[in-house]
């Protein structure tokens, strides 16, 4: 019997049967729900069980939501991420994408799912505020990106819509990625020492996860130096506080200030553009 391509392919249960989050215990209103240290559509194979309480679960759901079902919206789709509701992913057939054609013209089109340009665009912030003991007032601020291109010649692409210039959306909410980061590098934290050897007096980021302080720039942040290019796929190996991955703010442009080498097997790094967009793919610029 054949097994879905999307599906994590093993999964590691730990035990936990606390709230990591409140330490709530399990209830009969409330028996407490599994935890995936990374989220399940992004190929989350460990599960805490038993590992967050209702309530808590209502404030960590709406940024993870951000993050997989509108940044990552039409990359999940055209790259078969996992998903619970599949009859809903089945019935798309198309997805969005923005160009600017060899007359200058800029059109929102609906391109077929393998003409999306799946390209993967990290967010860089800078260290956590705890480590670096730079001045911090709070929130977290995206300071640069990365990216690998999609593994089709987007010069396919480009010459079948006439375009010059491609962009697709990703990464609207910096914010809501840090607190994924943070819940991550927190729920990996409990898998692997447990619950108990961590107290809860000591786990401040868990005050950022559930939104009771905007202060994820503490404990959340990259180093700026090891980039990895894994699988198309660009990992960041921090070495502070918390595992972070990085990923970009809106769709992705072609022109100011990448060059053609957007289109090369090395990551791409960049300033931040003050615009609700940030320039993604390069497609004959010189």
């Amino acid at each position: 019997m054949g097994s879905d391509k999307s599906e994590p392919r093993s999964v590691t249960r730990v035990e936990i049967g606390q709230c990591i989050y409140c330490r709530s215990l399990p209830s009969a209103d409330d028996p407490l729900q599994d935890e995936h240290i990374f989220p399940f559509g992004l190929f989350g194979r460990q599960t805490l069980v038993r590992a967050s309480c209702r309530r808590c679960a209502d404030k960590t759901s709406p940024f993870e939501s951000k993050v997989q079902k509108q940044d990552l919206y039409g990359l999940r789709i055209a790259l078969g991420f996992p998903t619970r509701r599949k009859r809903q992913r089945e019935s798309v057939s198309t997805l969005p994408m923005e160009i600017v054609t060899n007359t200058g013209e800029t059109k929102d089109i609906e391109v077929p799912i393998e003409d999306y340009c799946p390209l993967l665009p990290f967010p860089l912030f800078n260290p956590p505020a705890y480590l670096s003991k730079a001045p911090y007032k709070e929130g977290i601020q995206m300071t640069g990106w990365a990216a690998a291109p999609a593994k089709r010649p987007l010069e396919e692409i480009a010459n079948k819509y006439d375009a010059k210039e491609i962009a697709v959306w990703t990464l609207r909410y910096p914010q809501a990625w840090a607190l994924m980061f943070a819940k991550i590098g927190y729920a990996l934290a409990v898998g692997h020492y447990g619950l108990a050897r961590i107290r809860a007096e000591d786990a401040y980021v868990t005050n950022a996860i559930l939104g009771k302080t905007n202060d994820v720039g503490m404990w959340v942040g990259c180093d700026g130096e090891k980039v990895y290019v894994v699988a198309s796929c660009l990992l960041l190996s921090l070495s502070f506080l918390l595992l972070a991955f990085w990923w970009p703010k809106r769709p992705m442009r072609a022109g100011n200030p990448i060059t053609d080498t957007t289109l090369s097997d090395e990551p791409i790094t960049s300033s931040v553009q003050d615009s609700v967009r940030q320039t993604e793919v390069c497609l004959g610029s010189s």
